[in-house]
């Protein structure tokens, strides 16, 4: 991950990630954070 999804992700406490066409999508889920394996 670039440094602008990296920040996305510490920013939103971001639940998941999903690949798409247009590339990764995060989604945020602030009551349940998880780290990035």
């Amino acid at each position: 991950m670039d440094g602008t999804l990296w920040t996305l992700w510490t920013d939103c406490r971001v639940g998941g990630w999903h690949q798409t066409e247009r590339g990764w999508v995060a989604t945020c889920v602030l009551s349940n954070p998880v780290q990035v394996v």
